[in-house]
């Protein structure tokens, strides 16, 4: 077990963990990593947000999104994924935030897809965002943080059973689905946090 509470083996994947011991003695180093991606759920209602197709640049920046390129991990040999997590980033506050939240998130469920199969599938009400920031009522004042579900907890995040192995220049992305489209009264910048362990070519 690491240190997120995940254990480490069996894995799945497409890549299947083809690393061997001797190939990180050659020189493959694993390190911390979490790639993340912002979409908008506007008011006019929406059936689906997907995720990490859009590279940063040009007008979305990298507080965005960390993709380098879309849909693909470019930047490693391979990307373990150990946690998925879901948040709130809007930065606007309004008084109707915290019930506009939970209209977007107690209706919608997360797919994790590579090569179009789904790997992953859960309700959003169970995929928190680890460390986001809470607030339990209407944001009438300014200077309140903006509100999540549940309580804030570096640890949170849906911890997966098994890690997931997502091999360089293998197409991935995920998506949050409302089966009926819901009209929040203000738009909410909702974002997607992949955390694991990125497999690189080690300094020699």
């Amino acid at each position: 077990m690491d240190d997120l509470g995940v254990y480490e083996e069996p894995m799945s994947g497409i890549g299947q963990m083809k690393l061997s011991p001797a190939k990180r003695m050659a020189g493959v180093d694993f390190v911390d990593f979490m790639f993340w991606d912002t979409q908008n759920h506007p008011t006019g209602g929406q059936t689906q947000l997907v995720y990490f197709t859009t590279p940063y640049g040009g007008s979305k920046s990298k507080l965005k999104t960390n993709m380098a390129a879309a849909g693909y991990i470019t930047n490693a040999l391979e990307f373990h994924l150990k946690a998925i997590g879901v948040g709130n980033v809007t930065a606007t506050e309004s008084a109707t935030a915290t019930a506009d939240l939970q209209l977007v998130t107690m209706s919608a469920y997360l797919e994790l897809i590579i090569q179009d199969k789904v790997w992953f599938q859960a309700v959003l009400c169970k995929v928190p965002f680890g460390g986001g920031l809470y607030a339990d009522g209407g944001l009438a004042t300014a200077g309140k943080y903006v509100p999540q579900i549940g309580s804030p907890n570096r640890t949170a995040g849906y911890k997966l059973r098994h890690t997931i192995v997502i091999p360089k220049n293998v197409n991935f992305y995920v998506t949050l689905n409302w089966p009926t489209a819901v009209t929040p009264t203000a738009a909410l910048d909702l974002i997607v946090t992949l955390e694991g362990s990125l497999a690189r070519t080690g300094n020699k």
